[in-house]
């Protein structure tokens, strides 16, 4: 790489994703509310538009027409042709689509704060890739200390009034939602930071920063009850723990005997802290045998997860190729219902590949799964390099990030929450910046 973007162009990325995680824009009231044909645009809403919008433009601009075709060229060309087939597919899917102008929005929308993100973010270098995957830990730590404070106190100090409000998924006292405003995206965004924190814990003391980060994000986790959330994470840490054994021979006996201590000292605190507190908070185990005893709610979850995959196979067969349109899954959701849902008034696949499928159809379904098994497949290659590379560890913690990801997808429609979907792209972003030089095309 030549000349390194100025330490401010990092600055606005981590900025951008700090007023992200810590202002619930998508559960506050609209304001600056302008119709664009059929679509009523929120300024608040559509932050997330705006400041990706923002970065980006400042980032290319600060790079260079030099350091952009640089980056071209030492992209793999399989790379670059999925992420622009995904892009065009979700332009196709509006071809035959009953709100076009609708569906257009969301497109521009979601693409400018995805994809474009993606290419923006690679174009850091390595020293400031690294500096902006650290501060996204101090980040995530800080929402999920807020997270962990709010399931203890029962209540969000802080957004309660708007969410009780204007959010249907704030549950006080049971459920921790953050500044998310969403136990279910809030554990998600925890679950990809934790193996970048413990990245950028290794090597430091006990009580460093990014140390305390990671058990506070551990913590947050398992205050938001989401089973997706902690199986992505148990995803991720095993690739972390697992993959250190190439990287960290000496050292994986430690980092083992760490996180068990972790663990075992959340669920201790979590019990002292329960009964300190009062008969109206309730401890972790009593609280997972209580959720566990429930078996009648947790089959009638099932059923309606089962009967949101019914509905999304009804569109699909009508919609094969192409799909029902970009982002009209949920205007058309009613008529492709299934009856077994139950009294649920959600209008989600539940599956982040299964809303692909049904919007964008099954090409646009293979060219995403197309893109994340070459990101996969790139990182996971880019963590076998030779011994000295600094990167290294960091292209471990992005791929077992990333591995969570493509798992808690399973389990719901990640990408369509702005949050985590910034954060989706930018991760990848990352990973393909830090990416080792000897494998790629010289400029």
């Amino acid at each position: 790489m030549t000349t390194g973007l100025p330490r401010y162009v990092a600055c606005c990325w981590v900025g951008a994703f700090a007023f992200l995680s810590f202002v619930p824009t998508y559960y506050l009231p609209q304001f600056g509310v302008f119709e664009l044909g059929s679509v009523k645009i929120s300024v608040s809403k559509y932050s997330v538009l705006l400041l990706s919008g923002l970065i980006a433009i400042v980032t290319c601009l600060r790079a260079g027409s030099g350091r952009i075709l640089n980056r071209l060229r030492a992209t793999p060309a399989l790379l670059l042709t999925l992420v622009m087939l995904y892009v065009a597919t979700g332009a196709a899917s509006l071809a035959g689509a009953r709100h076009p102008s609708f569906g257009l929005a969301k497109w521009i929308y979601f693409e400018s704060t995805g994809a474009a993100l993606f290419l923006a973010a690679s174009l850091l270098e390595e020293r400031t890739a690294r500096a902006v995957a650290r501060s996204l830990v101090l980040v995530g730590g800080l929402v999920a200390a807020y997270g962990i404070l709010e399931y203890l106190l029962g209540y969000n100090p802080v957004f309660s009034s708007y969410f009780k409000q204007y959010n249907p998924y704030y549950y006080p006292g049971h459920r921790a939602s953050s500044s998310i405003g969403n136990p279910i995206p809030l554990g998600c965004y925890l679950a990809a930071l934790v193996p970048l924190a413990w990245w950028a814990a290794s090597g430091s003391r006990l009580c460093s920063p990014y140390r305390l980060c990671a058990f506070a994000l551990m913590g947050g986790i398992l205050v938001t009850f989401s089973a997706g959330s902690w199986l992505a994470v148990g995803t991720a840490l095993w690739m972390w723990w697992g993959g250190s054994i190439h990287l960290l021979p000496g050292k994986i006996k430690g980092a083992w005997t760490a996180g068990i201590t972790v663990a075992l000292c959340i669920v201790l605190l979590w019990s002292a802290l329960a009964r300190f507190g009062g008969s109206e908070f309730e401890s972790l185990p009593d609280h997972v045998a209580s959720t566990v005893s429930e078996g009648v709610r947790f089959l009638e979850t099932e059923r309606f997860r089962l009967s949101q995959y019914e509905s999304a196979w009804n569109l699909l067969q009508e919609h094969p190729m192409l799909g029902v349109g970009y982002g009209h899954f949920t205007r058309l959701y009613d008529e492709y219902r299934s009856g077994h849902g139950g009294g649920s008034t959600s209008r989600t696949t539940e599956n982040m590949y299964l809303m692909v499928a049904t919007e964008r159809g099954l090409l646009g379904l293979l060219v995403f799964l197309g893109l994340c098994g070459l990101m996969w497949k790139l990182l996971l290659e880019g963590t076998r390099a030779r011994h000295g590379d600094c990167d290294a560890k960091l292209r471990l913690a992005l791929l077992a990030a990333y591995t969570g990801f493509l798992v808690n997808m399973l389990f719901w429609d990640a990408l369509n929450f702005p949050l985590t979907r910034v954060q989706f792209w930018l991760l990848l972003g990352l990973g393909l910046a830090t990416l080792p030089k000897p494998g790629m095309r010289p400029a």
